[in-house]
Order: structure tokens, then sequence, then C-alpha cells
């Protein structure tokens, strides 16, 4: 038997070059279904990336705030900084600059409070309170604890946290 008995005549041959447009369109779709779930769940890691930072900040104010206190003795008893203390000052007590800096941003993002009652600090803010024994802000020196808060991106949630002594 011949084997060429059985092949089509060239004439009659279809050659297909490229992709229809259905081809074309589901692979659109599927490249875009793809790209959005990148892009969501990238959104969501970035928040829980500037959640731990804000948190490895805040620990590394505490430690600087506590150290503060143990080193700064005043006449009357040892003291964390008052609300008359400015930004650049805190800066200095904090001996990690980069710590008072909010992820994403440049600058110092330490707000001092001379209010009390709970604050709702933004995403590019710590807020520093210091406060007497009372609970009401400590203005001068001595200062016998304080509070820090901040936000948490991914959660929407002001966290509070509070210096190590409670007198």
């Amino acid at each position: 038997m011949n084997r060429y008995l059985y092949t089509k005549p060239s004439s009659t041959r279809v050659l297909r070059r490229g992709f229809t447009i259905l081809e074309l369109v589901v692979i659109i779709t599927v490249l875009g279904i793809i790209t959005g779930i990148v892009v969501i769940s990238s959104v969501g890691y970035r928040n829980r990336a500037s959640d731990s930072e804000r948190v490895s900040d805040v620990e590394v104010i505490t430690r600087s705030l506590e150290r503060y206190y143990r080193t700064r003795p005043v006449s009357s008893g040892a003291t964390y900084p008052d609300a008359s203390t400015t930004t650049a000052a805190f800066e200095t007590i904090v001996d990690e600059s980069d710590a008072t800096k909010a992820p994403g941003q440049t600058t110092n993002s330490i707000t001092i409070t001379n209010t009390a009652g709970n604050k709702t600090p933004t995403i590019a803010q710590y807020v520093y309170q210091p406060l007497n024994v009372d609970g009401t802000i400590c203005t001068t020196a001595p200062c016998a604890r304080y509070k820090l808060f901040y936000h948490l991106d991914s959660t929407d949630v002001v966290v509070t946290k509070d210096s190590l002594r409670q007198q």
C-alpha cells in the first residue's frame, strides 16, 4: 500500500496561524483574574508588613522610654517625658530615629498630646500621652506613667500600649 494514497492534496490543506478571537478573550480573562488575585493579596501583605513595622517601632519606643525613666531621676522620683517635651527632644530619647517614623513616613511621626482620654491616631502617627499617678495629663516632671496609641492598618484598630510602671 502506498502511503501517499491517504494524504490530502496540498490544495485542500488549511494552515492555521495565530489565535481565534474567542481564544484571545479567554486568555485575557484568565490573565485578568490572576492579576486581580495577585493585587488583592499583595495589598493585604503590605498592610500586615506595615503593622509589623509599627509594632516593632512601638517596642523600640517603649524600651527607650523605660531606659529614660531609669536614668532621669528628678528630685521627687524618676520620670517619663512630660507633655511639654518637643518632638525633636522625644526623638533624641528614642535612640533609633527610624522607630519614631511610622511606615511610609520620612519625618518624626510622634505626636505628644496634652489632653486626656483615648486617642485615635492615623496610620501615619504614634501618639504619646504622659500621665500623672491619678491619670491626668502630666505637664511637668515627674510623670508616673504613659500611654502610646497607634493604628493598625490591616484591622483598622487603634492599639494602646501602657508603660511598664503603673504607679
